[in-house]
């Protein structure tokens, strides 16, 4: 099945100092068994409106890839309830890894990178619905962990020192799209 659309979770801004971006979604997921599915994802938080963060902003605010497993759960229920079933329609759980990805564009260059921000690997909760014929649904929630860089200034030598600790990474995401 292959997805187009819009989607709310890790990208999407809404403010005065970021502006506004409009998160697109272009998804994939192939049904391996009755009950498990691999998908991937991409996501591009695109800018629509600019906000007052700097002038040397780009199109595009945020890239995040995903790649993972769902397992569909409870089919027999939902058919002995007179609820849609079928592939890729349900509740699920889901296992994911995900990197994100942030625009740069240097002073002096015009054109943009996609610089390597962080990694995340992350358990999700999920359903996903059918709305009429062509759209789709997914709802999905659960916590990860990430390594997201951080800076240490030594007041000594006066340098700067990189790592990178896992932390946890509450995830939230809502997805409405074409399907087909």
């Amino acid at each position: 099945m292959l997805k187009a659309g819009l989607g709310i979770g890790r990208g999407f801004a809404l403010d005065r100092y970021d502006g506004f971006g409009l998160p697109i979604v272009l998804g994939a997921e192939h049904r391996l068994t009755d009950k498990f599915t691999a998908y991937a994802n991409v996501t591009s938080a695109l800018q629509l409106v600019h906000g007052r963060a700097s002038r040397y902003e780009t199109f595009i605010r945020r890239g995040v890839v995903k790649l993972g497993g769902r397992y569909y759960y409870n089919q027999a229920g939902r058919m002995q309830h007179n609820r849609p079933v079928g592939p890729f329609i349900g509740n699920y759980l889901a296992l994911q890894a995900s990197t994100d990805l942030v625009p740069y564009r240097g002073i002096y260059d015009a054109r943009t990178y996609l610089l390597y921000d962080y990694s995340a690997v992350s358990a999700l909760w999920g359903m996903q619905r059918r709305l009429g014929n062509a759209l789709l649904c997914d709802f999905s929630a659960g916590i990860g962990l990430m390594n997201q860089l951080r800076r240490r200034f030594n007041q000594i030598d006066y340098t700067f020192s990189s790592y990178r600790p896992l932390q946890l990474l509450p995830e939230l995401n809502l997805h409405v799209s074409l399907a087909r």
